[in-house]
């Protein structure tokens, strides 16, 4: 299987279709392409105020807990 590191810690995932969506603690929400799993790589990211500790992924929206300020609604391009 393949590896691909993300910025900080990853605290959370979510796959959903091609994608794995990373809370990535300090660095925020990272979205990398699992279509290969001998070659993942990361396709987009946003970053969140604080520490992202989790991650939720419905329709075209991902949410995502941001410690101190609680969750953020980022949204996703299908």
């Amino acid at each position: 299987m393949g590896h691909c590191t993300t910025a900080v810690q990853a605290k959370d995932v979510f796959v959903s279709g091609s994608y794995a969506y990373v809370a990535d603690g300090d660095y925020g929400l990272r979205v990398i392409n699992v279509s290969n799993p001998s070659a993942p790589y990361e396709v987009g990211y946003c970053d969140t105020p604080h520490e992202a500790w989790g991650i939720f992924v419905s329709g075209s929206y991902a949410y995502v807990a941001d410690n101190n300020t609680g969750i953020r609604i980022i949204w996703i391009e299908p």
